[in-house]
Formats: structure tokens, C-alpha cells, sequence
């Protein structure tokens, strides 16, 4: 929370000159404005989102290495996300994605393996409301999303999780945007040794600039 606290006191400084006019702006005009989402979890289901509700349907692809060099000895991998977002009403959003592939190649001195799969489904739900802080418009989202149990490629055990969050786009300035999120996020793995289960609270904050050219 102190990060939070320190991003929204530097955005108030910059409100400050902000012009009146901001007040009544839409913080969610910008379809494409969410924030940058870098998940730690290996499913991606804790990954940050914005205040503002949106339909769309988007890919991303990403991939990750973590190589010794002089032997190439260490983990390759890569996946293709594929995610729709509908809305039912400007106060409810709801969605699914899938992770369509999931590549891993591990090389070792002993072996190299390789492996292709994927999974799993996300599901989630949104609601949104208005509001202001310090004169400026602020979008809100209280959202809920799980990682669904069974739906990976592997069946030798079970895996979900779920994060329950707010997450707020303020308005600042006519070219500045701050994402604020906070959540709590818990988990559980399941195969044949046995079961672990995991729980933790997170927080997060973007600063978007955009400038109009001309």
C-alpha cells in the first residue's frame, strides 16, 4: 500500500496545474491504455489490469530464458495468449482467455527435454464505477479472476487459483493517466505426492503518458 500512497502523491502534484477541464474527462477514452501487465505467477492469473471496463479481443505472445552460457545449459520457453472481453453494461465487464501454447526446452548436463502443451482458462468478471480524487476523473474496477482447475494439456494433478482486486485509472493531466491496483491472490497445486497452497496480497502502479502529435 505504501507504494500506492507514494505514486498517488506525486500524481497530486502534478494535478495541481492541471486545467478544470480534466474533471469532466473520460479516463477511459483510450481503448488501448491499460496498464502494463508482468505477471510472477507461472499461469500469468496475477497480472495487474486497469480501472476502465472494455470489449476486445487481443493475442499476446511472450517468452522467457534463463541460459548458462558456456554450456547452454538452462529453461526456453514461450506461449501464445489468446483473450476476449465483453461488455454487458458500461458497469460490467466479463471474459475468458486461454493460453493456446505453452513451449518449454530444459537442457541440463545430464538431459534435454522438450515439451509443448496448454492451458490454462482464466475466467473473470468486472464491475466499474466513477469517480474523482483531487478534482480529476477516476475510473474504478472491482474484479474477480480464476484460473480454472483441469484445463491444461497435463493431467497428472490440478492446479487453480483465484485474485480478487480494485484496480483505478486517474485522470491526472490531458496526456497523463496513473493505474493504481491492489489485490489478494491465492493458489493451489494437486498431484499424486501430495497438495500445497499458497496465499498473498500484491499491489502495483503505471504512470501512461501520451502526447498528440502535431
Amino acid at each position: 500500500m505504501r507504494l500506492l500512497r507514494f505514486v498517488s502523491c506525486l500524481a497530486l502534484a502534478a494535478v495541481a496545474s492541471g486545467s478544470a477541464s480534466v474533471a469532466s474527462a473520460d479516463p477511459c477514452e483510450d481503448h488501448i491504455d491499460d496498464p502494463v501487465a508482468v505477471p510472477w505467477r507461472e499461469s500469468g492469473v496475477d497480472a495487474p489490469r486497469g480501472g476502465c471496463l472494455h470489449a476486445d479481443v487481443g493475442a499476446s505472445v511472450r517468452g522467457h530464458a534463463l541460459i548458462d552460457t558456456p554450456d547452454f545449459y538452462g529453461t526456453i520457453a514461450g506461449e501464445l495468449v489468446l483473450a476476449i472481453r465483453l461488455l454487458e453494461s458500461d458497469r460490467l465487464e466479463w471474459g475468458f482467455s486461454l493460453r493456446a501454447l505453452d513451449g518449454i526446452f530444459v537442457q541440463n548436463a545430464v538431459l534435454a527435454v522438450d515439451e509443448v502443451g496448454y492451458g490454462p482458462i482464466f475466467g473473470h468478471i468486472a464491475l466499474g464505477s466513477r469517480g474523482e480524487r483531487a478534482g480529476k476523473a477516476l475510473a474504478r474496477a472491482r474484479y474477480a479472476r480464476a484460473e480454472l482447475p483441469f484445463t491444461r494439456s497435463r493431467l497428472d494433478g490440478s492446479s487453480g487459483a483465484l485474485q480478487l482486486g480494485v484496480a483505478e485509472t486517474w485522470h491526472v493531466r490531458s496526456s497523463l493517466r496513473v493505474h493504481l491496483h491492489g489485490a489478494v491472490l491465492g493458489w493451489y497445486a494437486s498431484s499424486n505426492t501430495g497438495r500445497d497452497g499458497r496465499a498473498a496480497v500484491m499491489t502495483s502502479a503505471d504512470v501512461a503518458c501520451a502526447r498528440s502529435a502535431g
